[in-house]
């Protein structure tokens, strides 16, 4: 049986394994574990369903306001078989996520809110005119009606993360989910046994979609865990891996890189990693160097390399567009120069020949399994706040994953694939004169992906840079009540209507490379300058730059970077001249302006990404507390 919808799905799961285990939350991170059966689910969304239906009528959308636990799960699920649109928030604990807060219950017209009873007092001070409902504390209910929930029925708004314009609620129909769900599990090709594991948040759509949804959808078991207590302690989440013999469970690249820099030697000894089958990563660029650092790092607890894939995917697209399995881990090494100007060529001395590029092949009809997407950078003081991502999934199994439709393919001279050596799965470096690129996967059955010319509007061939357009079921219609052209984009000769994405990549042999957003993109002097390229190679000036917490921007006709440092007022100027000097040395960008201020200042959205045409109006506007600038001969 093919479900329609995610209530028939879930009672569907109810009935066929009611004691089965849906759910486990372990509220301290390490030990006190709470758990929802499927049973217990169904029955809790029943309640608050009824609860509902006195309150807010059919297809009225209901703003869910929780800390992380099990609550927000029940409270979701509760609103999907009322047949009223939810709408997962932040938690308005600081000022900015009350005021997004607000922003997104205006507008979209929110008749009402759910939270718990921790949070109630915060909640109705932020929403003071909202029918408040705690739903930890409800008691009794009525009979539940099935509201004669479709597949066209829309369950709930994604609201996104507002780094490059203000947030807007995707619309998602529950056959959007479904369509969604299916395509990642044929591309993930999960085993039925298969135990998830998630700290995602929970209101971000990696986590509802990709660790929520999934696991239902495909039958599994998903443990659960807040990412503060990630955060704090990063070990806890392979911990939590190691100790219920998970099978799939991922992140951002910046997860991966705070497990191979924090966990000690004591905490690795204790860890089996030998059943974790899929550590996808996505939500923000994908660096070689941190796969390198973590296979390496966890290579001693039975961590297979070949487990750590990258994919692909934004919430207008529901979550996964492209995900990698475990033949899909080539990294490219390119000329960085040949790249700044949109192709991809590899340096004369490492030339290797081309591969013809696979033909492009018809979309395969999707069926029934399993989950997974993504965007866009969470880092540590976002997540300090119980913020994170937007973008994510993938896969394991030695069997070829199903593809869907990659249009126009050309073979490119010159490119040298970065091969995996040894066991520890290492890869070789790039130079500084060259580029390492991190595939993230084929795009998902069902789906067509499109590199696209944003001028011409027209396909650009296998090795060029250009837009991802994407179409297929899991696209959603628009925005709420925000009508867009970026979902009926038409190529130059008519044929669409596709989703403009605003994000650059190229393919090379049906596999996807990102490497940034148009809106982002520096164009200094003729080259093409992503400021993602800049902030990570400002990290590694010193140990007192934050890492996720710098910003570069257009300044005149240069570049300039906002940093987050902790350093001494004495080692300000030294740390200005090193980031300086190590941005011109490795990018040959030259900086003319370096502002360092203090922690938790440069702006972010609630999945802690960098939101830096905020940062630069700030700068320049003066409302950042500038901790020392230095441009070219001045310091201050």
């Amino acid at each position: 049986m093919v479900e329609r919808t995610l209530v028939e799905l879930l009672g569907r799961r109810a009935a066929e394994a009611p004691g089965e285990l849906a759910f486990g939350f372990l509220a301290d991170g390490e030990a006190d574990l709470r758990v929802l059966t499927r049973a217990e689910l169904d029955a809790g969304a029943r309640q608050v369903a009824c609860a509902l239906a006195d309150r807010v009528a059919e297809g009225g959308r209901v703003i869910l306001l929780y800390e992380p636990g099990l609550a927000f799960v029940t409270a979701f699920f509760g609103c999907l078989y009322a047949g009223v649109i939810a709408v997962p928030a932040y938690p308005p604990l600081q000022p900015d996520g009350r005021d997004r807060v607000a922003g997104v219950a205006a507008d979209c017209g929110a008749e009402a809110v759910l939270t718990s009873g921790l949070l109630r007092e915060t909640v109705a001070g932020v929403l003071p005119a909202l029918p408040l409902m705690v739903t930890d504390a409800l008691a009794g209910g009525g009979s539940w009606r099935d509201p004669g929930v479709g597949p066209e029925t829309v369950a709930f708004l994604q609201y996104t993360s507002g780094s490059t314009a203000a947030p807007r609620g995707v619309v998602l129909t529950h056959a959007n989910l479904l369509a969604n769900q299916r395509a990642i599990g044929r591309a993930l090709q999960v085993p039925e046994d298969a135990v998830v594991a998630s700290w995602l948040p929970m209101y971000h759509d990696m986590g509802l979609i990709g660790t929520i949804m999934y696991p239902l959808h495909h039958g599994a078991s998903c443990y659960l865990m807040s990412p503060l207590h990630f955060l704090q302690r990063p070990a806890r989440w392979l911990e939590l891996i190691s100790n219920f013999g998970v099978s799939v469970s991922g992140g951002p690249n910046f997860a991966y890189d705070l497990c191979a820099r924090r966990v000690t030697d004591d905490e690795l000894a204790s860890l089996d990693l030998t059943t974790w089958q899929v550590a996808f990563s996505g939500a923000e660029p994908i660096r070689a160097a941190t796969v390198r650092r973590f296979t390496r790092r966890f290579a001693p607890c039975g961590l297979r390399p070949e487990a750590l894939v990258g994919c692909y995917g934004l919430a207008e697209a529901t979550l996964l567009v492209t995900g990698a399995g475990p033949k899909d881990r080539e990294v490219l090494t390119a000329d960085r120069a040949t790249l700044e100007h949109g192709h991809l060529t590899a340096p004369a001395r490492d030339a290797a020949p081309a591969r013809d590029a696979a033909p492009a092949r018809d979309a395969a009809p999707a069926r029934d399994a399993a989950p997974a997407r993504d965007a866009v950078p969470v880092r540590d003081a976002a997540l300090a706040r119980d913020a994170v991502l937007v973008r994510e999934a993938a896969p394991v199994q030695d069997t070829e994953p199903v593809q869907g439709v990659v249009r126009e393919a050309a073979p490119v001279q010159g490119v040298a694939p970065v091969r995996e050596a040894g066991q520890g799965g290492e890869f070789a470096v790039a130079s500084r004169d060259t580029t390492e690129l991190v595939p993230s996967g084929r795009v998902a059955p069902g789906h067509e992906l499109l590199i696209v010319d944003p001028e011409t509007l027209t396909p650009r061939p296998d090795g060029h840079v250009g837009e991802i357009w994407v179409r297929g079921p899991s696209v959603a219609a628009g925005y709420w009540k925000r009508p867009s052209d970026d979902f009926q984009a038409r190529l130059a000769g008519g044929d669409g209507p596709y989703l403009r994405t605003g994000d650059l990549g190229l393919l090379w042999d049906q596999r996807l490379y990102v490497t940034g957003r148009i809106k982002d993109l520096l164009i200094i002097r003729g080259r093409n300058i992503h400021p993602h390229d800049v902030e990570d190679v400002a990290c590694v000036s010193g140990g007192h730059v934050r890492r996720g917490a710098g910003a570069a921007f257009a300044l005149n006709e240069g570049v300039a970077l906002v940093q987050e440092t902790t350093a001494d007022e004495a080692a300000l100027a030294p740390l200005a001249g090193e980031i300086r000097t190590t941005v011109l040395r490795d990018l040959g960008v030259r900086l003319d302006a370096i502002y360092l201020v203090p922690k938790g200042t440069v702006p972010k959205t609630s999945s802690g990404k960098v939101r830096r045409t905020a940062a630069r109006d700030a700068v320049l506007a003066g409302t950042v507390p500038v901790r020392f600038e230095s441009r070219e001969g001045r310091w201050t």
